[in-house]
């Protein structure tokens, strides 16, 4: 569908007098970045103005000690990583369109990605953004802070496809870097054993295409390392609530592979 006027903004100002002006004249509009989205949030209107966000690529400062990056909303998802690397740390989120999808586009879609069973989706990662409101006023959501007190607002608008308002500024959680998520092959079978796990289902697990180890984190093992330290009725109890988890989670593994090879025999 072609849009009936297309602005390219190029920073919050201009957003903000685009989306007023629309306001006040009663002309739809929608925001557009890279346009990778699947669910059809980014459709411009036959008789609208479509805001493309594209030119918006800034990454205005990267804080490691803060471990928080502040954005524009036309900032490539991967470019985010390469720009806290240098510091050990990385951004999290990974949709399979990393390469290309612009920050702007993951916040109104709450995208996901592989690391998302271990990290949570977008909204986990996003401290607070600028927004400009479908009547053109501009407001900031969400604190710095590890945990905001009153309502989630920023929750609401993370994954509302652009209905409640256009994202001008984002501040990103970093997450930091570790050897394994460089090199997957880190993580050997012998961590599992110094984490008091059984070394036969971690060496299943990890196994060339094996579902539960990609489950398992690095971070979850060192855990459970650490427990091994432990005394005690608390050092046992962690171990049974580990051995209970991996448990659960390979007989989920072994259920979705049972489901699937019942669909495969029933279709023709």
């Amino acid at each position: 569908m072609v849009p009936g006027l297309v602005v390219l903004a190029t920073d919050s100002d201009e957003v903000q007098a685009v989306v007023a002006l629309c306001h006040e004249l009663g002309v739809p509009f929608v925001a557009r970045g890279s346009g990778t989205g699947l669910s059809g949030g980014a459709l411009p209107h036959s008789e609208g103005v479509l805001v493309v966000l594209s030119q918006m690529r800034r990454i205005l400062d990267v804080d490691p000690v803060a471990q928080r990056a502040v954005v524009q909303p036309g900032v490539i998802n991967l470019d985010v990583t390469a720009a806290a690397k240098p510091h050990g740390y990385y951004y999290a989120p990974d949709p399979s369109s990393q390469q290309i999808c612009s920050i702007g586009g993951n916040v109104a879609e709450n995208s996901g990605g592989a690391h998302c069973l271990e990290y949570g989706f977008t909204t986990n990662h996003v401290l607070s953004v600028e927004l400009v409101a479908p009547d053109g006023s501009r407001t900031r959501l969400g604190t710095t802070a590890p945990d905001a007190p009153g309502y989630d607002l920023l929750g609401t608008v993370i994954g509302s496809e652009g209905t409640l308002g256009v994202v001008t500024e984002a501040t990103l959680k970093l997450t930091q870097g570790t050897a394994e998520r460089d090199d997957p092959s880190a993580l050997q079978v012998t961590a599992a054993g110094q984490a008091g796990l059984d070394p036969a289902l971690m060496a299943a697990a990890n196994s060339s295409g094996g579902v539960l180890g990609k489950m398992v984190s690095p971070q979850n093992l060192a855990i459970a390392a650490a427990a091994v330290g432990m005394t005690g009725r608390e050092g046992d109890l962690f171990r049974k609530v580990v051995g209970w988890s991996l448990g659960f989670l390979a007989l989920m593994c072994l259920l979705v592979l049972g489901q699937t090879t019942v669909l495969a025999w029933m279709l023709p």
